[in-house]
């Protein structure tokens, strides 16, 4: 069995490019992770080196697809390591948890405790499929990751689940909500 050495791979100028335009891509949709771009890559390299043990020479797929494969289906786990509860709190220049009087929306004057009151409300009148896609939406997966693990297509995900949760938040005034929805 041929095999390829890590260096190899790392060589490649398309697979560097692969693994930069995919964390581009991660830190738009989730400009928190920002921050951690460079562990974010770092964790990216460790599993490619760990996967590419795996890779045939002599197989169908070329090197580069095959590390676009483990970079596809790994990026979500590696997202998830740096979308913990303490990252979330990076964000802001302190910690809100336990101060529910300040603003969350300035210009409405939306304090904290408004803003839970509201989305339990809303929250209440969704089905439990529904909170659980709200659940997985706001941990930041994406819509087709979650369509997937449903088992059903984009399209009738849309039409069974974001619909009828948009239908919801507008019933209940809370548009300003619905924007990543």
């Amino acid at each position: 069995m041929s095999t390829i050495s890590f260096e190899e791979v790392y060589a490649n100028a398309y697979i560097r490019k692969s693994v930069s335009v995919f964390i581009e891509q991660q830190t738009r949709l989730h400009p928190i992770l920002a921050s951690h771009g460079d562990d974010i890559e770092q964790e990216m390299w460790i599993c490619i080196s760990r996967a590419i043990r795996l890779f045939r020479i002599d197989g169908a797929a070329s090197v580069e697809t095959f590390v676009r494969k483990v970079i596809e289906r790994r990026i979500n786990n590696i997202r998830d390591l740096f979308f913990t509860e303490s990252s979330k709190r990076q964000f802001y220049s302190e910690d809100i948890d336990g101060k529910p009087e300040i603003p969350v929306y300035a210009k409405d004057r939306i304090t904290l405790a408004d803003l839970r009151m509201d989305l339990a409300v809303a929250m209440e009148n969704l089905t439990s499929e529904q909170r659980m896609v709200c659940h997985w939406i706001m941990r930041g997966d994406t819509f087709s990751a979650i369509a997937k693990r449903l088992g059903i297509p984009e399209s009738s995900f849309f039409h069974f689940y974001i619909y009828p949760i948009r239908s919801e938040f507008k019933k209940g005034k809370m548009e300003k909500y619905l924007e990543n929805l």
